[in-house]
């Protein structure tokens, strides 16, 4: 089975709809710290679910747009 990782571009893409166009205003809106955003958005981390879940209700992006397959890992 695949791993799965942020796509971040599509993170970005449905935060962009919302009207959030950075990072920093992600995390304001979601409640993270910048820092944490800073990780996720440079793959230093990966979300737990907790943070996946605020991603899938703040945004309404599907799970499978959000977290996609790791190519490295398929």
């Amino acid at each position: 089975m695949p791993r799965r990782r942020l796509n971040v571009q599509n993170l970005f893409d449905a935060a962009a709809e919302a009207g959030d166009e950075t990072a920093y205003s992600i995390a304001k809106r979601t409640g993270l710290a910048q820092s944490t955003m800073h990780r996720l958005t440079k793959g230093k981390c990966q979300p737990c679910a907790a943070t996946q879940d605020l991603f899938l209700d703040t945004y309404s992006i599907p799970f499978d747009k959000l977290m996609t397959a790791d190519r490295a890992a398929a």
